[in-house]
């Protein structure tokens, strides 16, 4: 894209604003500001290095790129991390109906989560309090 088409879509973005400003649905809608103030970057990048616009090379969208990698790690880190909560929250759960839940089961971290989440779901078992009681005062707990 050339600064020319840069700042042909520059125009097309504020003459779109300039349409959509009477219509209510779109009073609070900040994407027509945003789309001019994108184009109006884009210009003014191209008309000071007077190249030819490659999104690869513009710092600002591969920033924004990269920020929304690191969001989407985090998340599936999130998703991973309730999977093994709600795995070891089954676990404990099991252990705890068959009367197995005693000290030779070994405490985890994230096993204080799992009690909470078994609280919050209705699957109490006063034998996991006592179990993780038992475990945290025989310093064998996390």
């Amino acid at each position: 894209m050339t600064v020319t088409e840069a700042a042909a879509a520059r125009e097309n973005a504020r003459l779109q604003q300039h349409m959509d400003r009477d219509r209510e649905d779109l009073a609070d809608d900040e994407r027509g500001p945003a789309e001019v103030a994108e184009w109006e970057r884009i210009t003014q990048l191209l008309a000071a290095t007077g190249g030819v616009y490659d999104p690869e090379t513009d710092a600002v969208v591969q920033d924004e790129l990269a920020t929304g990698r690191r969001a989407a790690e985090a998340e599936q880190q999130r998703l991973q991390e309730q999977q093994q909560l709600a795995a070891r929250t089954d676990e404990l759960a099991a252990l705890a109906r068959a009367g197995r839940l005693d000290q030779s089961v070994e405490t985890r971290p994230g096993d204080e989560a799992a009690r909470d989440f078994l609280l919050h779901r209705g699957d109490y078992h006063p034998v996991v309090d006592g179990w993780l009681a038992q475990a945290l005062a025989d310093c064998s707990g996390h």
